[in-house]
């Protein structure tokens, strides 16, 4: 015979998965908060500041499911080891395993952590210093 209090606690459970938002169909939005030092889109140049607020606003147009499904070249984005940046991480996020990285048209990367349907951009990586490239 069923328990009719673990039956009652099952359907809260689900009830509370089905009300959470599936961020996965969200579309991005940005934190510039722990934006700052030799990475921070004040040092970069206006034509480079141009084209990553024109990359971030072509991204905000997908939801990150759709980003996912887009090579990293054309507009996707690929993950990379917390340990291979060079830039200051944030201790927010110094147990992340991962950064996601998106790259523009002029090669510049913008690289930032996501957590739910949020991007918080920690550097732009102008000159390919910001991360261990595999050279």
């Amino acid at each position: 015979m069923t328990n009719p209090k673990l039956k009652l606690k099952r359907s809260r459970i689900t009830a509370e998965a089905a009300s959470r938002p599936d961020f996965q169909k969200q579309h991005p939005k940005y934190s510039f908060e722990y934006l700052d030092g030799a990475y921070c889109i004040t040092k970069c140049e206006t034509e480079v500041r141009a084209e990553v607020i024109t990359t971030l606003h072509k991204i905000a147009k997908q939801t990150w499911q759709e980003l996912q499904q887009i090579s990293r070249k054309c507009g996707g984005f690929e993950f990379l080891p917390v340990d291979s940046l060079k830039c200051k991480i944030p201790e927010y996020f110094k147990n992340s395993e991962k950064a996601v990285v998106f790259h523009n048209p002029g090669k510049k990367a913008i690289i930032g952590f996501r957590e739910e349907e949020n991007y918080f951009i920690i550097a732009i990586d102008r000159n390919f210093k910001a991360y261990n490239h595999g050279k």
